[in-house]
């Protein structure tokens, strides 16, 4: 089936034991995504073939940290990160994210990367406030892929 012939994708919730169908679609190259964790909506054609899958999944975002002037150079802030990260493990996170202002990345990238073992990755972060107006753009066929 082609995209011109295809009337109305079904758009749905895929159920959680079903994370497993997206396994070799787009970056699901060998896992699905983590069924506890994430919520996929998907897009059907009339057999069920998953034409598209848009996820949200929960993150764990590591900041902000912060230290008082006179304790900082004292060892404080990676004491901080050895219990936060302990605590984390335990709980069975696995992964997290930090974010670090462009005006900041001179001071703060070294420290994360060298010495706390963040990686940086090559990738641009957006938001978006779910309150507000976007429907209209996607309803007016506006809106990209």
């Amino acid at each position: 089936m082609t995209v011109d012939t295809l009337v109305e994708p079904k758009i749905r919730v895929l159920a959680p034991e079903e994370h497993g169908r997206l396994v070799g679609l787009g970056p699901f190259k060998e896992r699905g995504p983590d069924p506890a964790t994430s919520l996929v909506v998907v897009a059907e054609d009339e057999e069920g073939n998953i034409l598209g899958y848009w996820c949200a999944f929960n993150a764990v975002h590591l900041e902000p940290l912060w230290v008082a002037e006179p304790a900082r150079q004292n060892g404080i802030g990676l004491a901080m990160w050895a219990g936060l990260r302990q605590v984390l493990k335990e709980q069975g996170v696995s992964n997290g994210f930090a974010m670090i202002a462009d005006e900041d990345l001179l001071t703060h990238l070294p420290l994360a990367v060298g010495r706390l073992g963040f990686k940086r990755v090559p990738v641009s972060t957006l938001f978006i406030n779910l309150e507000g107006e976007t429907e209209g753009y996607i309803r007016d066929g506006k809106g990209g892929d």
